[in-house]
């Protein structure tokens, strides 16, 4: 929003410390995973929330997206693979999807990889490596 001065519908779907991959299913929908606990239990997040994760199976509906939780962690704290569904194709050029590549957002184009593969984003595990 800063950058283009407009008022932007922005939604951010994931942010952890972790190697996080991304699965295009098909025209609409991808999968987000993450290989560690800290999407909901990163000390960010905690500040904000705290107690268990939806159950796998719960789904959140939204105008642009509908999220549907796919596996938890085995203590039921924290999500491990989200997945959403657009209300449109990833190829529309009104969608834009950022990612982290280890220095900056930079866009993602899961258009361009076939149904059924991952992407994996940046590894930003090291907590204080990612922040500088």
């Amino acid at each position: 929003r800063y950058y283009a001065g407009l008022e932007l519908d922005v939604r951010v779907l994931s942010s952890l410390n972790g190697v996080v991959s991304v699965e295009r299913l098909d025209e609409r929908t991808l999968v987000i995973r993450a290989d560690r606990k800290g999407w909901l239990t990163n000390f960010f997040a905690s500040v904000l929330r705290g107690g268990a994760a939806p159950p796998v199976g719960e789904v959140f509906e939204r105008d642009l997206l509908t999220a549907t939780i796919v596996e938890t962690s085995s203590d039921g704290r924290d999500l491990l693979a989200v997945r959403f569904r657009l209300s449109r194709r990833l190829e529309d050029p009104k969608l834009l999807l950022l990612a982290w590549d280890g220095e900056a957002f930079a866009p993602l184009d899961l258009a361009a990889v076939p149904p059924g593969q991952s992407v994996t984003l940046a590894d930003t595990s090291d907590v204080w490596a990612s922040m500088m």
